[in-house]
């Protein structure tokens, strides 16, 4: 598995705050997001990132970490920070 080079570019600050030096674009990120965007940095896998989100994020009987990842994915490949074909596989 291999991270996507421009989430390697990315600057991100302790308080979600996300630099990205390709663009000179500035955003913020929640806790959630930040998990990912590491994750995806270091090229962890789709059932780890599940997980990880899991166990690091108390979460209420309706929240669905799968689905917040595919959400998050979608808006990274918005954003092209990743590309349109990636898939974040086990």
């Amino acid at each position: 598995m291999h991270s996507q080079p421009r989430l390697r570019d990315l600057a991100i600050s302790d308080s979600g705050m996300v630099f990205d030096a390709c663009t000179g674009a500035m955003f913020t990120i929640n806790a959630t997001g930040r998990a990912i965007v590491e994750g995806l940095k270091i090229g962890v896998g789709r059932a780890a990132m599940v997980a990880k989100l899991r166990d690091g994020f108390e979460l209420s009987p309706d929240d669905d970490p799968a689905r917040d990842l595919d959400e998050f994915l979608l808006l990274l490949r918005k954003a092209t920070l990743i590309a349109h074909d990636f898939v974040l596989e086990d």
